[in-house]
This record gives C-alpha cells, sequence and structure tokens, in this order.
C-alpha cells in the first residue's frame, strides 16, 4: 500500500501528536513504488525550506527535515539541496533576504504527476498512465501565483487535512471541442502550490487518439 501524497509530507511530529486516520492508500507495485523513494526524499529537502517562512506546518515540516539530518539521515543529499540554493543567480545581485532554489524539474515533475496519478485513480477516474502528456508548475511563495490557474482555484478544496495537503481538481471542456483537459492544484504546508494539467482519458484530441 502506498499513501497519496507520501506519508513523508505529514510531519512525523503531527503524525505522533494527531490522529491522522484518513489518509489516502491505494494498492501499488512494491518495485514502482520504490523507485520514486529517492526522489520523493529530494522533494521534501528541496521544498520544505521555500515553505518554513511562509506557514506553521511549513515550519514543523522543515523542522522534520532538519531532525534527520541531525541524526545523520540522508546527510549527501541535505549538501545537493543547499548547493541548490544561491543569492546570486547568474552573478546577479537579488534583493534583501532573496534566494534562488534550483530544482531539478525532472524529479520534482515525476513526484508531483505521481500524487496526481493516485488522486485520479482515487477519484474512480481510473489508471492514469506515467507518460500521459501533462504539464507541472511549482509555485512559492503564494502571493506569486499566475492568474492562468484560476479555473482549478476557485474549485472545491478536498483535502482532509487542509493545512499539510490540500488539492482541487476541476474538467476543462468545450462543446464541439475534442479535447478535455483537467487542471489539479496540490497545496503543500499551506504555502507552496503545485499545478498540473494533463489530458483526460476521455480526450479525443489527435494527439491522445495517437497515443
Amino acid at each position: 500500500m502506498d499513501h497519496v501524497p507520501p506519508r513523508s509530507v505529514f510531519p512525523e511530529d503531527v503524525r505522533s501528536a494527531e490522529n491522522l486516520s484518513q489518509l489516502i492508500t491505494l494498492p501499488s507495485h512494491d518495485a514502482c513504488n520504490s523507485s520514486f523513494s529517492q526522489d520523493e526524499e529530494y522533494f521534501l529537502y528541496s521544498v520544505t525550506p521555500i515553505a518554513a517562512p511562509q506557514s506553521r506546518m511549513g515550519r514543523i515540516a522543515f523542522d522534520g527535515v532538519r531532525k534527520r539530518l541531525d541524526q545523520g539521515k540522508s546527510v549527501g543529499l541535505g549538501f545537493k539541496v543547499l548547493k541548490e540554493f544561491t543569492d546570486r543567480p547568474g552573478g546577479l545581485y537579488l534583493p534583501r533576504d532573496r534566494v534562488l532554489k534550483h530544482i531539478d524539474r525532472v524529479r520534482a515533475d515525476r513526484v508531483v504527476f505521481k500524487v496526481v496519478r493516485g488522486l485520479h485513480y482515487h477519484e474512480g477516474l481510473g489508471l492514469l498512465p506515467e507518460k500521459r502528456r501533462h504539464l507541472v508548475e511549482l509555485v512559492g511563495p503564494l502571493d506569486e501565483l499566475d492568474d492562468q490557474w484560476d479555473p482549478v482555484l476557485t474549485a472545491e478544496s478536498r483535502g482532509v487535512y487542509p493545512a499539510i495537503f490540500d488539492w482541487k481538481l476541476r474538467l476543462m471542456e468545450k462543446e464541439g471541442f475534442p479535447v478535455r483537459i483537467r487542471l489539479w492544484a496540490l497545496l503543500y504546508w499551506d504555502s507552496v502550490m503545485a499545478f498540473v494539467a494533463h489530458h483526460d482519458l476521455a480526450c479525443a484530441c489527435g494527439d491522445c487518439e495517437e497515443a
């Protein structure tokens, strides 16, 4: 069984203090599931420092990562992620107290789309192939949201523990057109958004029919 999103998204201190009994779990092939573990850890180590200044739950999540490092766990990964922060991108000076975080988009996108695939199945929408055509965008802090995602942001919230992980879904279609797009908004620790757009399984556009 695999958690959607990964259980590591729910900070250990919160799991021990609260009865998080309604986490989504789905059957998963063991080899497929384990192939994501290092990318999920990279995502956690990369995003929690961005979340920490934005919200209480973000700070708790980041404290969990720091605790792991203090215990000598995944120290190599910690140094790798630390090197991805810079206050002089390309030699440019950023505004005071600002830094830039380089993120391995292949690894981060893979983790985010895995969550979407799990939620897609959880909603009874069927198995969404990993290679399904899709777009992922990460946004943090939240004051930098782009209005192009407004259609999904106005949808109903579906998260059971929204301060830790919340999500929304909307199907975009237009009568007379074959294209059907699903939009997802994933909110981590009330501070970092991941947006995903992908062609619906029932999409009848030329690209989908050829796939």
